[in-house]
């Protein structure tokens, strides 16, 4: 028994011992970054309305916009969508708009608990479902809540991190600057 433990051990450690001396083939994995930076172009995607239409982000292009990522558990994320209220509301006439992208599984957490979640939360600007996780992907996110201020060009223009006060006078100065 003990000798088929030794070999059954030296099976597993073979392949190692002989590989530490080869060189591997060198991987480009620029396509794996976890994150955006402020710089980059905000990416187009489709996602449902609350009303149960697709539509494109770029739809919004042109204007300035507050994107946050946001699940219906998280208080931070909860926070974040009362507060972008407070600011389209304070911005919306003047080319300006809050969005919000469920990041929830919809497939645990149905699109009408969602849509009773928002109207009882008293949220006006646009709410969209990533059914199919195309905003997820390409705006690579890791963390949530992440909110995306995204200028008229389609440029990210800065990123708050979880529970930023979205409210800040430096945030308010950013909306207003690009406004």
């Amino acid at each position: 028994m003990k000798t088929v433990r030794v070999l059954s051990a030296l099976m597993l450690l073979f392949p190692l011992l002989f590989a530490c001396g080869e060189k591997r083939e060198s991987k480009n994995y620029d396509h794996l970054k976890p994150y955006l930076l402020p710089g980059a172009r905000a990416a187009n995607f489709e996602a449902r309305t609350m009303e149960n239409r697709f539509i494109s982000f770029s739809k919004y292009r042109g204007n300035v916009i507050f994107m946050t990522v946001w699940k219906k558990k998280s208080a931070a994320c909860v926070q974040n969508m009362v507060t972008l209220e407070k600011i389209h509301e304070k911005y919306k006439g003047r080319g300006f708009t809050s969005v919000a992208l469920n990041a929830d599984n919809l497939n645990y957490v149905p699109s009408g608990k969602i849509i009773d979640f928002v109207k009882e939360k008293g949220i006006t600007y646009p709410v969209l479902l990533d059914d199919q996780n195309q905003g997820i992907e390409r705006y690579k996110v890791i963390n949530i809540p992440i909110t995306f201020l995204i200028d008229r060009q389609g440029i990210i223009n800065y990123i708050a991190y979880d529970k930023e006060d979205l409210m800040s006078p430096e945030n308010l100065a950013r909306i207003e600057k690009l406004l």
